[in-house]
């Protein structure tokens, strides 16, 4: 108990020399706020929003088609909708203006399907996606090879699944083979599904 009451002494005459000496006092007050301003100064810029990535799209394809349905549902249209770290997706509506774009260093890149996208699909014999990209945008020719594999996924998938349905469908006798109506009505359904 004594030895507690020395630190409390201690402490107290240390607190009384402290309160005497304006320069301390004035250090004690002034410098946490002068940090405060220096390094807001001097970091200012660390931790300023982040440029979102930009993915730009275009169709060769007629109103109607397959690729219009795609871009339609991936574009956005509310930024601020987009969660941290997802592109933000622009829809170009010309094909040509979009090259030139890239030629003119506007944009760093842009997807495109090709005209026969819709056909190549429903026959089963594919379709090519093109990048359009400057040579120095990498980041963005990586991202927009990145968004074509996950498109060339999502619609093969559904590809097969519509195939696999109608086959079903076949086998058991609920549609007839040549009936295109009916089977043209079940690949509706599986991609409103």
């Amino acid at each position: 108990m004594k030895q507690l009451k020395h630190i409390l002494f201690i402490a107290l005459k240390d607190l009384k020399l402290f309160a005497t000496d304006r320069m301390a006092l004035s250090f004690f007050i002034i410098f946490p706020f002068l940090f405060v301003v220096i390094f807001n100064f001097m970091m200012g810029d660390v931790g300023s929003e982040d440029e979102r990535l930009e993915l730009h799209l275009a169709t060769q394809e007629a109103e109607g088609g397959l690729s219009h349905q795609i871009i339609g549902a991936i574009e956005t249209r509310d930024d601020s909708q987009l969660k941290p770290g997802e592109p933000k997706i622009v829809w170009l509506k010309d094909y040509d203006q979009a090259h030139q774009a890239v030629e003119d260093k506007e944009i760093a890149g842009f997807l495109a399907f090709p005209s026969d996208f819709t056909e190549g699909v429903m026959m089963g014999s594919g379709a090519q996606l093109e990048v359009a990209a400057d040579a120095e945008a990498i980041n963005t020719r990586a991202a927009l090879y990145g968004l074509a594999r996950a498109i060339a996924s999502g619609v093969g998938s559904q590809y097969v699944a519509a195939n696999a349905t109608i086959e079903l469908l076949i086998e058991q006798g609920l549609i007839t083979p040549g009936d295109t109506a009916e089977i043209e009505q079940v690949i509706q359904q599986r991609a409103n599904s």
